[in-house]
């Protein structure tokens, strides 16, 4: 996930690096040998270093922080920027900026009030060291009187107001702190009573538009962004490269959601990947294919999911036909399950959902393919014993059926039985064996007398 969100850009990586190589938290001899300044350093000995640091964005507690500095207004970012930079203990801060979809970060090193109310904030751009070396003019303008702010990328000048909730700043001390991933039972920006929040991802291209049980609204509705949810956040990234990403999402999961997936923004056709992460599992859908339509080149929908909070099961209704991958994985005291449906059959209008009975230790499979249709089957448990693996393609599913398998006794197996559900009304009717066709090794033997 956070590799293609890369593809971006890695401005907070920079920015965050070059802080820490400022407050002597990191040397260049333990990157390159001998070295001593960090012109010295080539990509090859920095590159795993600033891709750790752009990817602590999307982790507590650096996200949370992030997010609620976005909540104060421009005069009280630069009041918070202020307060990081002075002192003799000065804990220096990453100022990231955020337009739309898009989001980019900036050092700052010098503060400047030039009139009354109106502030220069000098600003290290990891954009243009690399296009113009002694390019020493960039600068955030803040209007405190106005709370407005605006930056000339270069290629576009972005702006905000008191509203727009899309400067912030995060001092350096913040990226040290150890980053916690969403299925540790923490995720951005969420506060609610037990800490847990479920994080959900869209990868590829396109909009989410969340909706909990009241019909409030998080993502983009019709092209405009909405945050109407309590306790919801986002986050966008701060990557510094052109071109929108979606918003990383954190909803709690005291809530039960719908999601629905368009294609708004495309110009291409699209493959794209929703997943959800919560405190111990992870659920979603890959595969997804967003199409422009071809009747006066009109934006298509592809469909809306149905994700729960406990990560038990991800369901998806299809608006047109779609062949995609279901995913539920989680982890238990002893062992941890990935389950993964491949090349399912969902026909237009139709709904696909794979769900996992913890109790009974069942995984079901429902189709919807109206003439029936197939999918590949690939589980996966990893426990003191080692890792298992159990894989089966071309199942044949027929329509409106669900199957359901018995996961306890995977570890090993080399036939396991599947029971079929005709109709989908609760009574098993049939049931078939498949037999596990993951790859083995047969290594030689050598007999001595």
């Amino acid at each position: 996930m956070v590799n293609w969100y890369m593809s971006g850009g890695h401005a907070d990586g920079f920015a965050s690096t070059s802080l820490r190589f400022f407050k002597d938290l990191d040397d260049p001899s333990n990157f390159k040998l001998g070295a001593i300044s960090i012109q010295e350093l080539e990509l090859v000995d920095a590159r795993r270093h600033l891709a750790y640091y752009q990817v602590e964005q999307y982790t507590e507690p650096l996200a949370n922080a992030r997010w609620h500095s976005t909540l104060d207004t421009p005069a009280g970012v630069l009041a918070q920027l202020r307060s990081a930079m002075s002192g003799s203990l000065a804990d220096p801060a990453v100022l990231f900026i955020q337009q739309g979809g898009q989001g980019h970060s900036l050092v700052p090193y010098a503060i400047q009030e030039m009139t009354d109310g109106l502030w220069h904030v000098w600003v290290y751009d990891s954009n243009y060291p690399g296009k113009f070396p002694n390019d020493t003019s960039r600068k955030l303008l803040v209007d405190t009187a106005q709370n407005l702010w605006s930056y000339d990328l270069g290629w576009g000048i972005w702006t905000g107001d008191a509203e727009s909730h899309s400067l912030g700043v995060v001092q350096i001390s913040q990226y040290a702190l150890q980053p916690n991933a969403p299925w540790l039972g923490v995720s951005p920006g969420v506060e609610v009573d037990d800490g847990e929040a479920a994080q959900l991802w869209l990868i590829g291209g396109g909009h989410l538009l969340v909706n909990d049980s009241q019909e409030r609204q998080l993502g983009y509705d019709d092209g405009q962004f909405v945050n109407e949810i309590p306790g919801a956040s986002y986050n966008v990234s701060a990557g510094g490269l052109e071109g929108e990403l979606e918003p990383v999402y954190s909803i709690p999961i005291t809530g039960t959601y719908t999601i629905s997936l368009e294609a708004g923004g495309i110009t291409e056709t699209k493959v794209v990947s929703v997943t959800q992460f919560g405190p111990g599992y992870a659920v979603g859908v890959q595969g997804i294919v967003l199409m422009v339509g071809k009747q006066n080149e009109t934006i298509q929908a592809s469909g809306s999911l149905f994700m729960p909070p406990d990560g038990s099961e991800v369901a998806y209704t299809a608006f047109d036909l779609q062949e995609v991958d279901l995913l539920v994985t989680f982890d238990e005291a002893a062992e941890s399950y990935q389950f993964l449906i491949t090349n399912a059959d969902v026909a237009a209008g139709g709904k696909t959902a794979l769900f996992v009975d913890k109790v009974e230790q069942k995984l079901g499979l429902q189709g919807c393919e109206s003439s029936g249709g197939v999918y590949d089957l690939e589980l996966q448990r990893i426990s003191e014993e080692g890792i298992q693996h159990f894989n089966h393609v071309d199942i044949e599913i027929g329509a409106n059926d669900t199957h359901y398998l018995t996961y306890s006794n995977l570890g090993g197996a080399a036939v396991i039985r599947i029971e079929i559900d005709e109709g989908s009304d609760g009574t098993i009717n049939n049931t078939i064996e498949v037999v596990n066709q993951a790859w083995q090794i047969f290594m030689p033997s050598l007999i001595l007398d």
